[in-house]
């Protein structure tokens, strides 16, 4: 059986790599203008006095977190070679992704039963 893999042109990983360049590019043009915008709401703002915006941040920090997580397992399915490599990263990434979800829930969580101030995860 043909390795499907192998189908893929060095022009098309090329072109993927570059459209995967410019999101990540595009991500990040957005996240910093998210952090202006929360920078400039300022500590005496009543969003501030009701810990809504450091809520944002951290929801800001955790979406920059699954990006990164999603373009790093991009970067390594356009390399993979065989559909087997493909499927174990996808398996990865499922995992990852499930662990960070349980994790990101709790943080908020305990944000929310704190009044926005995180407590630390047990076990550290």
């Amino acid at each position: 059986m043909k390795n499907p893999m192998e189908s893929v042109s060095p022009a098309m990983q090329e072109m993927a790599d570059k459209s995967m360049q410019q999101a990540k590019k595009a991500f990040d043009t957005y996240i910093a203008g998210v952090r202006r915008a929360l920078g400039a709401l300022g500590e005496n703002t009543p969003m501030a006095a009701t810990g809504v915006k450091e809520v944002g941040e951290r929801a800001l920090n955790m979406a920059e977190r699954n990006i990164a997580i999603s373009f790093s397992f991009a970067r390594r399915f356009l390399q993979a070679k065989t559909f087997q490599e493909v499927m174990k990263l996808q398996a990865e990434y499922l995992a990852a992704q499930m662990q960070i979800l349980m994790e990101q829930t709790t943080s908020l969580g305990d944000s929310g039963k704190s009044g926005g101030e995180p407590t630390k995860p047990t076990g550290e």
